[in-house]
């Protein structure tokens, strides 16, 4: 892997990291019980410009996480592992719900 892994600390516990390099988040993953306290927010948050990223179609907490944070799936679906990957693109801000352009 060449790009870039960041951890959250909490207390000196590693609680979650990201995974991701200049084009696609390939990992994104916070401790359960550290979950909806915002660092999986941060984590996205510090991966910067990346603008795709895969997500198991079955794991519906993690598509509804990303929506919220202003991803959609593009359409493209793969195997892997034996399971069903879905693409997901960031979203234009013109297209995030609540905003609008000029």
């Amino acid at each position: 892997f060449s790009g870039q892994i960041l951890v959250a600390e909490v207390e000196n516990v590693l609680v979650g990291f990201v995974a991701f390099d200049a084009a696609e988040l390939h990992a994104l993953y916070v401790l359960p019980e550290y979950q909806g306290q915002g660092i999986g927010h941060r984590l996205l948050t510090a991966a910067g410009a990346v603008s795709a990223l895969w997500v198991l179609k079955e794991n519906h907490a993690a598509r509804r996480f990303y929506a919220a944070h202003g991803w959609a799936p593009d359409g493209t679906e793969r195997m892997a592992f034996g399971v069903v990957e879905m693409r997901y693109q960031r979203l234009a801000m013109e297209k995030l719900p609540g905003t609008k352009t000029e």
